[in-house]
């Protein structure tokens, strides 16, 4: 298996380019959002919605009024559905023989969960605000926790915490506001948080890249 993963690994090279400049991807278009407007004023189909949300790196708490963000475009809704902002494989040895891993990209605000290096599930992440930066390696989940309060922060609860081996930061369920915002822990949304916690099983790499 060692040496399949390695010509895995040599033979699927893929270049990410980290952007985090609002840039239409093919399949959407900007629109600016009015004060008071709501998703369904943005578009009928609550089916987009969540879409919506992900690429914009928001929950639905901020929907940023005042500014630009994405929505899919009616005549190209195939591509907006089809949009990966990660790597679909990850060009890296050990994460290419990894049963499962968790990527979070820094810059870009996105995570990507990994099956020996191959893309099964991504999502948008809010991390460490300037005061407190999100370090970058390579950790191992050294606990699980359905329910969590931080110890640290005011009993702020956490809920679906996955500890980070050798720190006090997790990966929670939190605020998305579109931005780096947490106190160095790596929030992801509602449901991002509750597949994470389902699928990683303790020891399994997380890995946050600049």
């Amino acid at each position: 298996m060692p040496a399949l993963c390695v010509l895995v690994f040599s033979l699927c090279c893929v270049t990410f380019a980290h952007s985090r400049e609002l840039v239409s991807p093919p399949g959407f278009v900007r629109t600016y959002v009015q004060s008071g407007e709501t998703l369904s004023d943005l578009t009928p189909r609550m089916d987009h919605w969540d879409l919506i949300l992900k690429v914009n790196r928001i929950d639905e708490f901020h929907l940023p009024a005042g500014q630009e963000i994405l929505i899919p475009d009616m005549e190209q809704i195939s591509l907006a559905q089809q949009y990966m902002p990660v790597p679909v494989f990850y060009n890296d040895k050990t994460i290419a023989c990894a049963d499962r891993a968790v990527i979070v990209f820094l810059e870009d605000q996105f995570f990507g969960y990994y099956e020996r290096g191959h893309l099964k599930h991504w999502g948008p992440v809010s991390t460490g605000d300037e005061k407190h930066k999100t370090p970058t390696r390579r950790f191992a989940v050294t606990g699980k926790y359905r329910e969590y309060y931080s110890k640290k922060y005011d009993n702020a609860y956490m809920p679906h915490a996955q500890q980070l081996s050798g720190t006090d930061y997790f990966l929670h369920h939190g605020n998305l506001p579109g931005r780096p915002n947490s106190h160095g822990c790596v929030r992801l949304s509602k449901e991002d948080a509750r597949f994470l916690y389902n699928v990683t099983r303790v020891n399994d790499i997380v890995w946050i890249v600049p």
